[in-house]
């Protein structure tokens, strides 16, 4: 949390500082390992913010946001096809769940 607040602020080294504490102390942590990527797409280090989505995604597949963001960075470095998977991933993933008939 305090990485993104940093990162808020502008404070990058910090947030960086921070961020990379956490995946040392938690490898799956999805949310430090988004964040560590949206850092580095601030810097233009495409390299870097494909492995940190790469991370964000495995730790928490289910989650559609680190999808969306792989296959942004996928689509700038040419790679189209894995570009076009991501995004069908993530749209799977947002897509509501079908309505049964049925009420809470």
């Amino acid at each position: 949390m305090l990485g993104r607040i940093e990162v808020e602020r502008g404070q990058d080294a910090a947030a960086r500082q921070d961020l990379n504490l956490a995946v040392k102390r938690d490898r799956n942590d999805d949310d430090a390992w988004g964040a560590l990527g949206d850092l580095a797409l601030k810097t233009n280090d495409g390299k870097e913010a494909l492995a940190c989505f790469r991370r964000a995604a495995a730790a928490a597949p289910e989650h559609a946001e680190w999808h969306e963001k792989l296959a942004a960075v996928l689509a700038a470095s040419g790679d189209a096809a894995a570009a076009g998977r991501e995004t069908t991933l993530a749209a799977q993933l947002s897509a509501p769940l079908p309505h049964n008939g049925m009420h809470p």
